[in-house]
């Protein structure tokens, strides 16, 4: 796989990004691709349980219209329902072990700078959908995952076990909930939650709207929100104290609420034989290797991981560094695009060591 290829999906992507939930046009390219490649494909509504998705607030006719005038595979579009994202599937036919990749493909609702020193502006490939941007790099690791499935295919008869690449919609967004007027007295409690002994904890109320003027009391008022914990126990302990006290509030200044789960995620945390077996073959491919570090954000993957390492699997999360225009979520994000092919090719090193014939036959 070139990197000329994957810088290509790269940018197409990011010229065209699509928010959480709202991705059909993406979905559709992806699932055409995997599809001509020899793939099975899953769709969105068939792979994920509608009763955990949060913060999805769609309409769905007019989503599906803009992905159409703006390229979105018209066969694929039409088979797609009402939620995006798939899984691509290939099966060797041999005995062996079941590998799965997981991608986000959703952008963030970020304005993109129109700057003149910015690189996607310089070239052309900028975001033409006004408040949507690719500032988290999910363009990026929706191609590696593309590039990927080309590079899997092709190498297939060399191979055991079974493949399942996961892209997935909506990884974005961890938003709050509404109360009325007494939503400042919350807000002010909220920030003052103690944090616990036991590890890292932490909120942020990054949003509060209310009224339509300043001599008019208002009739509601929305705060958006994030609790942060090191572990499940302390990400519960948070979101608790959150939802006491906007239970409180409420009863002390006679008004009611309600509490919207937008998003949530968990502490991530890697195999320790898989997070070992990726670092080797990372330094195989002259990479520099870094075995922990502080993740500072939200990240729903950790769910997936928890699933999979329940039920006696391995699960790892890697991240590729790269040199960065500006941080993540900032409307000049950009990164250097080399790092794509590296991906790809570390994952395809991993795939060959796990599910490779020759290796199937020895052990």
């Amino acid at each position: 796989m070139t990197l000329e290829h994957l810088i290509l999906w790269r940018r197409d992507l990011h010229r065209l990004p699509e928010a959480a939930w709202k991705e059909f046009r993406t979905t559709s390219l992806i699932a055409h691709h995997l599809s001509e490649l020899g793939y099975r494909i899953v769709l969105g509504d068939k792979l994920l349980a509608s009763n955990l998705m949060m913060g999805r607030d769609v309409d769905v006719a007019a989503e599906k219209a803009r992905a159409r005038r703006q390229g979105a595979h018209p066969d694929w579009l039409e088979r797609i329902g009402d939620v995006t994202g798939l899984m691509g599937e290939l099966d060797t036919g041999r005995p062996g072990p079941t590998l799965a990749f997981r991608f986000d493909i959703d952008a963030v609702e970020v304005e993109e700078s129109d700057a003149e020193q910015h690189q996607p502006q310089q070239e052309g490939f900028a975001s033409h959908n006004k408040g949507w941007m690719h500032a988290c790099a999910h363009d990026g690791h929706t191609a590696i995952g593309m590039g990927l499935a080309s590079s899997l295919m092709a190498i297939k008869e060399q191979l055991c076990g079974r493949i399942k690449l996961f892209f997935q919609p909506a990884e974005e967004g961890c938003r709050g909930g509404k109360a009325l007027a007494a939503a400042c007295m919350a807000t002010t409690a909220m920030l003052g939650i103690p944090r616990h002994r036991d590890g890292m904890t932490r909120i942020n109320v990054g949003q509060l709207h209310a009224g339509s003027g300043r001599n008019v009391i208002p009739d509601h008022a929305e705060l958006r929100g994030e609790t942060r914990g090191a572990d499940s126990a302390l990400n519960d302990y948070m979101f608790s104290q959150v939802q006491r006290i906007v239970e409180g509030t409420a009863l002390a200044h006679g008004v009611t609420y309600r509490i919207i789960k937008q998003g949530e995620a968990i502490a991530l945390d890697n195999s320790p034989a898989l997070q070992a077996e990726l670092a080797a073959l990372a330094r195989k491919q002259g990479l520099a290797t870094i075995q922990t570090r502080r993740f500072g954000a939200s990240e729903d993957a950790g769910f997936l991981m928890e699933r999979v390492q329940k039920q006696g699997g391995e699960a790892a999360y890697l991240i590729l560094g790269a040199d960065l225009a500006a941080p993540h979520h900032h409307n000049e994000f950009d990164f250097d695009e080399r790092v794509m092919q590296s991906g790809v090719e570390l994952l395809v090193a991993w795939a060959r060591a796990r599910l490779g014939l020759v290796e199937a036959t020895l052990s």
